[in-house]
């Protein structure tokens, strides 16, 4: 029986789509990232590559810096307060 990997490679090959950062692994990681980016949930993302874990899923996923910037901005702003709201009891 032959690996996925020798099967893809294969392939690859036999569409003249060839060259040393061009693996099954890259293009895993492709397809992941690719479907993360469109909005797709990172559980459906998981199921479909087939892995039992997300920590394994996570390993194909590439989240750039503008990314994470974009989804820090997406939270509301929250203000801090200038003084509190409770009153405190005095003891007598």
């Amino acid at each position: 029986m032959k690996s996925a990997s020798t099967s893809i490679g294969r392939v690859l090959r036999t569409a003249w789509i060839v060259g040393p950062k061009i693996t099954d692994q890259s293009l895993r990681r492709y397809y992941a990232t690719t479907l993360l980016r469109t909005g797709t949930n990172v559980r459906v993302v998981q199921e479909m590559m087939g892995h039992a874990s997300l920590a394994t899923t996570k390993l194909y996923l590439e989240i750039s810096v503008a990314e994470m910037s974009a989804a820090a901005s997406a939270l509301p702003f929250i203000s801090s307060r200038s003084s509190s709201r409770r009153t405190r009891r005095v003891a007598a």
